[in-house]
């Protein structure tokens, strides 16, 4: 009960800060305050283990955590992983109650034993530096593993936090767009968790905002500009490949902003062989996991080789058997490791409002140039491609009729580059009076909707 009142307190607290504000509303302000919040009580809502692949999350931010970047290969028993503190076990459990993992903070053996997570081996060690700093600071106080694995949830969200803080802030237009996709439960959720997926995100939202930013608000491209977007490009190829071709939008920055057209190629060619080269080291340690645990690739491979589109054919059909699944989970439908399903209204809402938001912030009277809607779009189509060819070599059963394995969130990095598709404006978004008031109505709703999906889970696990 005493759990109950705490949240009922929170959301009275988040209802007057969004509906008596008085001053000029910044709504980047109000989403942190709401964000921190649902956050937090989201985080210690949600027992240690139950987001998707939580377990194998946090032993390869562990392995990070003691600087051992890539993992070691079982060729017998055809796994990956490392010996680990055994504790990390307790967390393998997808449906762990609260009194389990209460019962798990006072276990701290100190013994080990070689744990397996083949699918998180295969991530690069730049997704779990937020987590693996988490960690180390729970070693640096004493904490047991389980309380080193929330400290790890924790600075993974601080980031998350800040990235799209940041991204709000910077973006001249939409604001209410990233407010809206990062206040979703699920994704929340994976911000909570010690998952790759919020660095990933987070990264993702906001190299897309800086190189807005720099389109249309920026005079000029500074060496500081250079840097943050060479650093973020990188991020993004090492955190997961498939997002790769979002780094094609700095082609969008005018030439103008650069000293002279000679200056921005120099730099995008550059960084490009860079990134390639990097990629490349990683691709052949990440191919070399995927030959111990599965002969699969080799075979998918060569079949996509001697029919090249047959994959267009296996996204149809992919399309066709699981729409309505990848729909409702992007817009939130499960939580937790499936176990959990929201009110099926919810989604219908979000996706409602996802597309009314996209009408009236995108769909404005100028004009763009062509090139920009053409970018986006082959963007937009290239990552969608790669998302399913990856599942089909890494996770789907050869000569299986559809590609196995995608899930909703796997596009949630990319829905901000939808509603550009709608662009018709070059003009600095402004907020209004009206528009004020749809932004308070907005946060109202996600407080509300948070709100449920948080009493759904301390209900499943009471």
């Amino acid at each position: 009960m005493f759990i109950y009142i705490i949240l009922l307190l929170i959301l009275i607290v988040l209802s007057i800060i969004v509906n008596k504000t008085k001053k000029i509303f910044k709504i980047e302000n109000t989403f942190l305050i709401i964000a921190i919040s649902l956050g937090i009580t989201m985080l210690l809502s949600i027992p240690l283990g139950n987001v998707p692949d939580e377990s194998a999350h946090f032993s390869r931010a562990y392995e990070v955590s003691e600087f051992n970047l890539t993992s070691i290969v079982d060729s017998k028993n055809k796994v990956i992983g490392r010996k680990l503190p055994k504790e990390i076990e307790i967390t393998m459990n997808v449906d762990n109650s609260y009194k389990e993992i209460n019962d798990g903070i006072k276990k701290n053996s100190g013994e080990r034993e070689f744990i397996a997570f083949s699918n998180t081996a295969l991530y690069s060690f730049v997704n779990y530096i937020p987590q693996a700093t988490g960690i180390i600071i729970g070693k640096l106080i004493g904490a047991s593993i389980v309380v080193q694995g929330y400290l790890g949830r924790l600075v993974n969200f601080i980031v998350w936090l800040l990235l799209i803080y940041l991204s709000i802030k910077i973006i001249p237009f939409g604001k209410e767009i990233i407010a809206f996709i990062s206040l979703l439960p699920i994704t929340l959720q994976e911000a909570v968790s010690l998952s790759a997926d919020p660095i990933i995100y987070s990264v993702s939202i906001f190299f897309i905002s800086y190189v807005l930013n720099l389109i249309y608000s920026k005079n000029s491209v500074e060496k500081k500009d250079y840097v943050v977007i060479s650093l973020l490009c990188l991020m993004i190829s090492l955190c997961k490949i498939v997002y790769l071709p979002l780094c094609l939008f700095i082609m969008l920055i005018p030439k103008d902003k650069f000293k002279n057209t000679k200056i921005k190629w120099i730099f995008i060619t550059s960084l490009a062989a860079i990134i390639v080269l990097i990629n490349l080291y990683w691709l052949n340690i990440a191919s070399g996991y995927l030959s111990v645990l599965t002969n699969n690739p080799d075979i998918q491979k060569n079949y996509l080789l001697h029919n090249p589109l047959m994959i267009f054919v296996l996204i149809a059909k992919t399309i066709m058997y699981e729409s309505d699944s990848i729909l409702s989970g992007m817009f939130g439908k499960y939580l937790e490791s499936f176990s959990i399903i929201v009110p099926f209204v919810f989604v219908f809402i979000n996706m409602m409002i996802f597309g009314i938001i996209c009408y009236e912030k995108y769909n404005n009277k100028d004009t763009v140039k062509k090139e920009f809607k053409y970018l986006t779009s082959f963007i937009l189509l290239s990552i969608f491609i790669l998302i399913h060819l990856s599942l089909y070599i890494q996770w789907t059963e050869p000569y299986y009729p559809y590609i196995l394995g995608i899930q909703g969130r796997y596009y949630l990095p990319t829905l901000l580059l939808v509603p550009l598709l709608l662009l018709k404006t070059g003009n600095k978004y402004k907020v209004n009076k009206s528009e004020e008031k749809s932004n308070r109505l907005l946060f109202n709703y996600m407080i509300i909707q948070n709100a449920i999906a948080i009493l759904l889970i301390i209900h499943t696990h009471m």
